[in-house]
């Protein structure tokens, strides 16, 4: 059975309006006892819970996103990822994310875009090693969007559009 997508209608959390099903930690979880909620600036919110160890991994990486993103760091976003993989050594799943953002660091702040393409291969491989059909989906349509016009860009873009069909996810629907 596929997963539930929260869609408009779903339930929301009624402190923070995150939707019920299908999230596995609403941004409340992040609120402890000792410090205020992380309602402001999101790339200090996710340094802050990077310092909770139950959530320093995804967190780190989180951070790094958004130092990239937000604050445009790619300097302090490379030591992010890196941390964040230290952090959780041996865990696939967040190296896929981790190494899938360092490919479009390498492509699109670097210029280094054959390393690029060999981390967003890498990351697909390793979604699809984990049998997470989703995250397949989504790595296929980014390694496709990279990579110069064919048959195998084709390909990927077939099959990440079959899989979030079969999936409902429509935002990789295209």
């Amino acid at each position: 059975m596929p997963p539930t997508w929260p869609t408009l209608t779903s339930p929301r959390h009624a402190t923070c309006g995150a939707p019920v099903s299908g999230t596995p930690r609403c941004a409340c979880s992040l609120r402890r006892p000792h410090r205020e909620p992380i309602t402001a600036d999101p790339v200090a919110g996710f340094a802050d819970a990077a310092t909770d160890p139950g959530l320093a991994a995804w967190a780190t990486f989180h951070d790094a996103i958004s130092t990239l993103t937000l604050r445009e760091d790619p300097a302090a976003a490379d030591e992010g990822f890196a941390r964040a993989l230290e952090l959780a050594p041996g865990d696939p799943f967040l190296e896929s994310y981790v190494i899938r953002h360092q490919g479009d660091l390498m492509i699109n702040w670097k210029g280094r875009r054959e390393a690029g393409i060999a981390l967003l291969r890498r990351s697909l491989h390793l979604r699809a090693a984990l049998g997470a059909r989703p995250q397949v989906a989504a790595a296929a349509a980014t390694l496709a969007g990279e990579l110069p016009p064919g048959p195998e860009a084709d390909e990927l873009r077939a099959i990440s559009k079959d899989t979030a069909r079969e999936l409902g996810i429509p935002w990789l629907q295209g």
